[in-house]
């Protein structure tokens, strides 16, 4: 397993400067899918979740659910 540390606020940065190039400033969820698998980021504030997982589909409500989670770990680190 790997861990984002200090490569966490590039990622952050990088995933919103591609948000914005593609019109979407405001957007906070994303999914990306590679050739190794596929991985699911929530950003909130300076907070940012990822969720690795083996299909490109969320059950119904879990993606919500993440964003929840998401802005509720955001309003712990104000």
């Amino acid at each position: 397993k790997s861990r984002l540390g200090d490569e966490a606020k590039e990622m952050i940065d990088t995933i919103r400067n591609l948000a914005k190039l593609t019109g979407l400033p405001e957007a906070r969820s994303f999914t990306l899918h590679t050739d190794l698998g596929t991985v699911s980021i929530f950003l909130e504030g300076d907070c940012c979740l990822t969720v690795n997982h083996d299909s490109g589909n969320f059950e119904p409500g879990v993606k919500e659910k993440l964003i929840l989670i998401a802005r509720s770990i955001h309003k712990l680190t104000e």
